[in-house]
């Protein structure tokens, strides 16, 4: 007798390719969405704000009430210029060297001993003096820094790769003040769930 196992689907990296297949597949879907969406306001429908600023795809939802649907039909061109609400666009997540970045990060954090965090989020806005690192802490922030030059140098960006909200996510203080030395800017940084470092040390 021979058994079949379930066949795995293997989740792939995103790449720049296959982010910008998506972004352009979004694109058309809105175009269309907007054609469907022009008779519903001829018919009196209308975008509610409050609803709209909800999550998910809110922000396509159409309402009306029943005094809308005894007035005339609005002509095509009133329906063609009305202005929607569109939601801020979600930061795109790190592709190519980017994401090596990030892997470095989760790595050298993962290889970490003990997990504290205490005073972290502080240091990072200034308003604590950092704790003074051990030996095998400054080694590891040595080794990262010189791997993260190496892929800044090919092209890689530690803001975009959210490698600060990564070290924060796993609570490593050595590397957080690492990264801040290397890149400040990191800390205004979102990640895809439009978070900042500040919000993950929190």
């Amino acid at each position: 007798r021979k058994e079949f196992g379930r066949r795995r689907t293997q989740t792939l990296p995103e790449t720049e390719e296959s982010l910008r297949a998506k972004e352009e597949k979004a694109r058309r879907m809105d175009v269309l969405a907007r054609l469907d969406a022009n008779q519903f306001l001829r018919n009196g429908f209308f975008q509610d704000i409050a609803v709209a600023r909800q999550e998910g795809n809110a922000a396509r939802f159409l309402v009306a009430a029943y005094g809308h649907w005894i007035e005339p039909l609005k002509s095509h061109a009133d329906a063609v210029a009305v202005q929607f609400y569109v939601a801020p666009r979600t930061p795109r997540p790190p592709v190519g060297k980017d994401a090596e970045i990030l892997e470095v990060t989760k790595r050298m954090c993962s290889s970490r001993g003990r997990n504290t965090m205490a005073g972290v989020s502080s240091m990072m806005i200034g308003l604590h003096p950092p704790t003074r690192d051990g030996a095998a802490d400054r080694d590891r922030a040595s080794a990262y820094q010189t791997e993260i030059a190496r892929l800044v140098a090919e092209g890689g960006s530690l803001a975009r790769s959210n490698a600060l909200h990564a070290a924060c996510a796993n609570k490593d203080p050595a590397i957080v003040r690492c990264i801040l030395n290397m890149d400040p800017m990191t800390l205004e940084s979102r990640d895809p769930s439009n978070s900042t470092p500040l919000m993950i040390a929190a």
